[in-house]
């Protein structure tokens, strides 16, 4: 059982606003720690993105008890983390996005526990052969494997559900898809 903290990074895309990304932190560590390395992880992500993303990181948000989901407290944090991409104007189509793999060595219900982040508005410089560019993906997987090394604890949430209570587990490894993947919904 522990609890875990939920920090949302929302995104205005050339499709509009109402877009997020959830991630979860161990609640242990210092919430500025946190957004300042998930500030770090976005800020060079948006070298892969076209100016038309711009995310920003939100200052406040909830805590959450892993097993059951139940709200446990709220933190914030004030320090601004917003930027827009950096790679053209011509993003791929929003149905493409690159894909990031959390992996955690945790089974739970007969599956390695894992997460996934989607990479909104790659610049279409990034791509070949309709895939991502190689080296793209390679720079992605090595920005991504630095978050998941760094203190601030970035873990992985299965919700609890009819197939038992929920789980979580620290990030032990990242790779990246070379393929595009499509994201049907975010949820905030």
């Amino acid at each position: 059982m522990s609890d875990l903290r939920e920090i949302i990074t929302d995104w205005t895309l050339p499709s509009g606003n109402g877009h997020a990304t959830v991630m979860y932190f161990d609640s242990a560590q210092p919430v500025a720690t946190q957004r300042s390395q998930l500030g770090t992880f976005w800020n060079s992500i948006r070298a892969f993105q076209a100016t038309t993303a711009v995310y920003s990181i939100r200052s406040s948000g909830r805590t959450l008890e892993s097993t059951t989901g139940s709200l446990t407290g709220a933190w914030t944090e004030p320090t601004v983390f917003t930027a827009a991409g950096s790679a053209g104007t011509l993003p791929v189509p929003d149905a493409s996005q690159a894909l990031i793999q959390w992996r955690t060595p945790l089974i739970v219900n007969g599956r390695f526990l894992r997460g996934r982040t989607f990479i909104p508005a790659l610049g279409s410089g990034h791509m070949a052969s309709g895939n991502v560019l190689p080296a793209s993906a390679a720079s992605i997987q090595t920005i991504a494997a630095t978050l998941a090394a760094a203190s601030g604890g970035l873990r992985i949430w299965h919700r609890p559900g009819p197939a038992g209570p929920g789980a979580d587990f620290q990030v032990g490894s990242v790779t990246v898809w070379p393929e595009f993947a499509v994201l049907r919904r975010r949820r905030n």
